[in-house]
């Protein structure tokens, strides 16, 4: 009954046995081929990264020399410029080996001197007890005047001697003494470097938008009127493509009108009612913003603390100019050559701080609201004085212009750092502050004239625009006023060309409407 299912039991069970002896066979060699694969990939995969390693070795090196050669290079430079900077010390320690040299052959001398004359002042003493003894003895003289006439023999003798040696000590004395003051001049002079201070009668802003043209000139132009009549400045559109040009002689209107029109153009609302609230506006913040420019000269001058109106008032000479020359940039430069003076002089740190502060304190006095005809040297001083500042320093400030006499050596010192800054190639302008001071003048003219509220000199002194006030002079009597400024101008003024005087009679209504609840 089994014995037919035997054999293909048998075969089948061989069968089976054969496959699956045929499937490890086939898995081992496929294992051993895998494995052999693993180790051609490792190995080139070695090959690669030793490849590369030798590469990235080969390119460390070739960087390696190239920034070998670069800091060699700079060594060499170096090198080249320290050698020059020590054949220049040498030079330099050469001469001044001389100049001692010469010093001590000097001294040498008048240390000779000083014995010839210790030497004959002991002669001369000798001489004179002699005498005195032989007029005591011969003339039975009193002893006082036996000294009396010894004395007088003496000085026929020795008194012409000593009178010129006197005299060359004090022409070697004088000579040395100018000629180190005027090395310390030139010394502080190369030391100091400043960029130039001459002030400016105008001033540009870019206009970021063309469109923002129209909107400063506004319909029929009554914003630019309006901007003119209130800052007192003449705009000027055409003047250079892109940008507003804010033309006036006086830096304060200048800087006001610059303020404000940049406000209005970020801001972008440009009316009249605007312009008139963002001016007073910007001039009610410029005493904060002289304050801060008075406290950053006085941080940078190293001067000590200075009271608050003080720091203002100085500030203020930001807005100022003398000769076309910043007052407050002049007096910067004044306060740095003071300051390199002093350490010239070798001055003690309490003197340099002194001579600083009235080095940078002494034009004061222009910015002075009402000094009522003072010279603005004696009008600083006593404002510095109010605030209790050194006598020194108030003295040096009131004496910079010899009015008064010098009290201590800051005077002297402080007018000789005044004449530096001043003196300087192309510090000042007169041309410039001539016509600035005529400017002036027609303004005051115009000012002091009955019911006149504001006077504006426009285009460099053509232009004089009148602001009366209405409830005070009628139409008839601004007509008279314009021929009376006619005539004043023509009296007081010397001046080259014509000048259109126009009088603006403005009369200004306002009202206020205040929203209530229904």
């Amino acid at each position: 009954m089994y014995g037919q299912w035997i054999i293909p039991i048998i075969v089948a069970l061989s069968l089976a046995a054969g496959a699956a002896l045929g499937q490890f066979w086939r898995i081992r060699w496929l294992r051993m081929r895998l494995r052999r694969e693993v180790h051609r990939i490792l190995d080139d995969a070695k090959r690669r990264g030793q490849a590369e390693i030798a590469d990235a070795q080969l390119q460390a090196q070739r960087l390696f020399l190239d920034k070998s050669q670069e800091v060699q290079s700079g060594f060499d430079d170096l090198r080249e410029q320290l050698g020059a900077r020590e054949a220049q010390l040498n030079e330099r320690a050469v001469q001044l080996e001389k100049v001692e040299a010469a010093q001590q052959e000097r001294i040498t001398a008048l240390a000779a001197r000083e014995r010839a004359l210790l030497s004959r002042e002991q002669e001369s003493e000798r001489l004179r007890r002699q005498l005195e003894s032989d007029l005591a003895r011969i003339s039975r003289m009193d002893p006082e005047e036996a000294q009396r006439q010894a004395l007088e023999q003496a000085r026929l003798v020795i008194g012409p001697e000593v009178d010129r040696y006197r005299e060359q000590l004090l022409r070697d004395a004088s000579e040395t003494v100018d000629r180190r003051v005027r090395s310390m001049l030139a010394t502080a002079l190369e030391r100091c470097v400043r960029d130039g201070v001459a002030s400016a009668t105008s001033v540009l802003l870019p206009l970021s938008d063309p469109e923002m043209k129209g909107r400063v000139i506004g319909r029929d132009g009554r914003n630019i009127r309006a901007f003119e009549a209130i800052t007192g400045v003449d705009v000027l559109l055409d003047e250079v493509p892109g940008s507003v040009m804010l033309a006036s002689h006086n830096p304060e209107r200048r800087e006001i009108a610059r303020q404000a029109l940049q406000q209005l153009i970020g801001d972008g609302r440009i009316q009249p009612s605007r312009i008139e609230q963002v001016v007073s506006e910007t001039k009610a913040s410029l005493q904060e913003q002289c304050l801060e420019w008075g406290r950053q000269v006085a941080q940078q001058a190293h001067c000590g603390d200075l009271h608050a109106d003080v720091l203002r008032i100085l500030g203020q000479l930001k807005l100022r100019a003398s000769y076309g020359q910043n007052v407050l940039a002049h007096l910067a430069e004044c306060a740095s050559f003071a300051a390199l003076v002093g350490a010239e002089l070798g001055l003690a740190a309490a003197d340099r701080v002194k001579l600083v502060r009235a080095a940078l304190l002494h034009d004061i006095g222009k910015a002075l609201p009402d000094s009522s005809g003072e010279p603005h040297a004696l009008a600083g001083a006593r404002f510095l004085a109010k605030y209790g500042e050194d006598a020194q320093v108030v003295n040096a400030v009131a004496a910079h212009h010899t009015e008064v006499a010098d009290e201590s050596f800051l005077a002297p010192l402080v007018r000789a750092v005044d004449a530096m800054s001043a003196g300087r190639p192309g510090a000042r302008r007169e041309d410039v502050q001539a016509t600035l001071k005529r400017m002036d003048q027609m303004e005051e003219l115009a000012k002091r004239e009955p019911g006149v509220r504001e006077a504006f000199v426009l285009q460099a002194g053509r232009e004089l625009h009148v602001v009366v006030d209405s409830s005070v002079l009628s139409d008839q009597e601004a007509q008279s006023l314009v021929q009376r400024l006619v005539q004043s101008i023509e009296r007081a003024i010397n001046f080259s060309g014509r000048v259109r005087v126009s009088v603006i009679r403005e009369v200004k209504i306002e009202a206020i409407a205040t929203w209530q609840a229904r």
